[in-house]
């Protein structure tokens, strides 16, 4: 007898069946975390100097920004947006810190660099009782309301860079950043192969939430 349905999918199925995908990223069992926020690029794969020369048109990057905890590596989410366009990564970090707390979780440190040296950001922090651990940018000034941010700048001050560093662990914040950018882009590579910038941000997505996912899975094992 004919068969009614396909034998195997074709490379269109598939691939339609691949970007309406929704990933989610899954979140652990212990409701105490520890957080960091970093961005990095991506890049499309029909971006660079060969589109440049020959349209006249450079492609802009991906902007991927991870939320993550630097003590286990664990990734809570990942944003993805055209450079230049959505949240700022100061306010990517309040808005996924916000949707951890709802879903009850607490979250006793924040690491970030000096990207994220924001008033609001550290209004947040004070206000929910999360310790900093952002590296302030040279030129900030005090403010003279003994808010966070100048208590923050004025240890930074005091210590300088290496021994506030240590005592803030600040090292850590890479285990949660830049260590799972490097592990991805070595395993997925650092380009999109999707050509509509929708597909190509879902890839960029799914590139993240597939490490998480193997990672899990051999802790499992």
């Amino acid at each position: 007898e004919t068969a009614q349905l396909p034998a195997f999918n074709d490379y269109s199925t598939i691939n339609r069946r691949i970007n309406k995908l929704d990933v989610e990223f899954s979140l652990p069992k212990d409701k105490n975390v520890c957080v960091a926020v970093d961005k990095s690029g991506m890049k499309f794969e029909n971006s660079g100097e060969y589109r440049a020369r020959m349209y006249g048109k450079k492609r802009k990057f991906l902007a991927v920004k991870i939320t993550a905890n630097p003590l286990t590596g664990d990734i809570f989410e990942c944003d993805v947006s055209v450079e230049g366009i959505g949240l700022s990564e100061p306010e990517i970090a309040e808005w996924n810190m916000k949707i951890l707390m709802h879903r009850g979780y607490h979250i006793q440190k924040f690491w970030g660099d000096g990207s994220f040296d924001a008033h609001d950001l550290f209004k947040f922090l004070e206000e929910f009782e999360i310790e900093s651990a952002i590296k302030i940018r040279k030129t900030a000034v005090l403010i003279g309301d003994s808010s966070l941010r100048d208590r923050e700048l004025e240890q930074y001050r005091k210590k300088g860079y290496k021994k506030w560093a240590r005592e803030k662990e600040y090292g850590r914040r890479w285990v949660g950043t830049e260590g799972i950018f490097s592990a991805v882009k070595r395993k997925s590579g650092e380009q999109t192969r999707s050509h509509k910038t929708e597909n190509a941000i879902n890839e960029a997505r799914r590139k993240f939430w597939a490490y998480e996912t193997m990672k899990n899975y051999a802790k499992q094992a």
